[in-house]
């Protein structure tokens, strides 16, 4: 679809560029989260793997252009610090490799 944005603007048909960059799919990754975990204890009883999905979403381009939502990325990323700072300071971690 990028393709025919591109010819389109090439072309100066910017009228059938705006639609077709309208009509783009978009695609939204936090009803993942949901649907995996749907309470907090589903996410408690298996906390690596939250932790790996909020490391993804940590480590995602905040492009508005793209669909994802800087806010959330920035989100995650201060949620991923933060629970990094707790382990380091309690102590959490006794036996890792």
């Amino acid at each position: 679809r990028q393709k025919k944005v591109k010819k389109a603007r090439a072309k100066r048909a910017f009228e059938l560029a705006q639609r077709l960059q309208r009509r783009k799919p978009g695609y939204a990754l936090d009803h993942l989260v949901r649907e995996r975990y749907p309470t907090f204890d589903d996410a408690l009883r298996d906390l690596d793997d939250p932790l790996s999905m909020l490391a993804l979403f940590a480590t995602l381009p905040a492009e508005k252009r793209l669909g994802i939502d800087p806010k959330v990325c920035a989100k995650a990323r201060r949620l991923d610090v933060e629970f990094g700072a707790y382990v380091a300071r309690t102590n959490s971690l006794r036996k890792v490799f």
